[in-house]
């Protein structure tokens, strides 16, 4: 065997080295991807639960989160803070979860239930009084026009008490 024979079969050996190692690159990347997206969700859900056992468990907090919803301008300054506390983090959890759905990072059936419990965070006057007047401003211009849209679109439901 010549020399070029040697060289053209490394070359070839090479070549499928080079092949083999970026389809492993590109099943570790799909499977990381996948992980990510577990993670993503699991956080959204972790967040949520946990809001829920807080309010749930809590009758002080339960209370200023319904009467909220319902009339947030009848509160002192101190149920206004707790209220807004507590509807940020939802919120929050919210946008998260709506966000994380642009990159596809959640499925898009957990996007759908975002949304479903943000028409339901929406409820209620108070909900509606709070995110007009304070709100508002702690959320992205993206997730706040989604909100605007769906307080303009559900008009007077949202702007009813429960």
């Amino acid at each position: 065997m010549n020399w070029d024979a040697i060289g053209g079969v490394a070359e070839l050996v090479a070549a499928a080295g080079v092949i083999v190692t970026l389809f492993y690159l590109a099943v570790q990347i799909r499977e990381n991807s996948s992980w990510m997206k577990r993670q993503a969700f699991g956080s959204g859900v972790e967040a949520y639960t946990t809001w829920c056992a807080r309010v749930r468990d809590n009758p002080d907090v339960l209370g200023i989160y319904l009467q909220g919803s319902k009339d947030f301008e009848s509160f002192d300054q101190t149920d206004r803070a707790r209220y807004h506390l507590t509807k940020i983090e939802i919120m929050a959890t919210i946008e998260t979860t709506l966000e994380h759905a642009k990159t596809d990072g959640i499925k898009k059936g957990a996007t759908n239930a975002a949304e479903r419990l943000l028409t339901q965070e929406m409820k209620g006057a108070g909900a509606k009084y709070w995110w007009q007047h304070m709100g508002r401003q702690y959320f992205s211009d993206d997730f706040g026009q989604m909100v605007d849209a769906l307080m303009s679109d559900r008009g007077d439901e949202l702007a009813t008490p429960d």
